[in-house]
């Protein structure tokens, strides 16, 4: 995970976690299960379902997240094959590409192997061999040493980002607007450089950013660095941030 990313998932920071006491646990509870129960009757009138969520800011994470959301279709009452279907066959349906993915057939370049049958018990979704990416065959041992490399790779984009702030802040803010839709990245940035400096050298840099770039895109990355920072007030105060 990001570490900007994983900033979101503290429990300083959950939103979700602080916005509900226990008063409020049962109602939650009760929703969820009427989630569960609308889920399983969609199914069974045949209603094609997908796997997947708009919530990228708070999970899944891409990828290993999607594991754990087919295993919970499975806890709502779909066969394991129709909670398959959510995120292969259905997805390539609704996206008219039904001829390029969402099943293995010989001209189709793009498929998992599994160690263990999915049908048996959804949960081998996760025993992984390798997959086929294009028509190249990558080894579960290939997997893991890319996936060992991102970690270093966000370090790298978080200073990249830093530099580009302090040094050409119109370039920075196109880029950031670019590859951090969410503005993570870029709360993170400002809060560092604040943190390695002082307040009043980012007011400093607001000031002139507004100057010259009026339009720039900076209100959401703004508050979602003051939520950061009021988190982490609360947290080093012993209490939970309420919102």
């Amino acid at each position: 995970m990001a570490p900007w990313t994983l900033l979101r998932f503290q429990a300083a920071n959950n939103r979700y976690r602080n916005r509900f006491g226990p008063d409020q646990y049962a109602v939650l509870q009760n929703l969820l299960a009427f989630q569960r129960k609308l889920l399983k009757s969609f199914s069974d009138a045949g209603v094609p379902l997908m796997a997947g969520t708009d919530a990228t800011a708070t999970g899944p994470i891409a990828g290993f997240g999607l594991h754990h959301e087919l295993q919970e279709f499975v806890n709502d009452g779909l066969k394991p094959y129709l909670a398959l279907q959510t995120a292969t066959t259905n997805v390539a349906q609704y996206l008219r590409q039904s001829g390029e993915f969402g099943t293995i057939e010989t001209w189709k370049p793009d498929m998992v192997l599994l160690a263990a049958n999915p049908l048996a018990n959804i949960a081998n979704t996760e025993s992984i061999v390798g997959v086929l990416v294009r028509g190249r065959w990558l080894e579960k041992t290939q997997l893991d040493e890319m996936i060992s490399k991102v970690q270093p790779n966000y370090e790298r984009e978080k200073e990249k980002a830093e530099t580009m702030l302090a040094t050409d802040p119109a370039e920075a803010i196109g880029y950031l607007k670019d590859y951090d839709p969410l503005g993570s990245l870029t709360a993170l940035t400002i809060s560092d450089i604040t943190a390695k400096q002082d307040s009043t050298v980012l007011i400093r840099f607001l000031k002139t950013l507004r100057q010259t770039i009026p339009d720039a895109w900076l209100e959401d990355n703004i508050n979602t660095l003051g939520h950061s920072l009021m988190a982490e007030t609360f947290f080093a105060s012993g209490r939970s941030a309420p919102f």
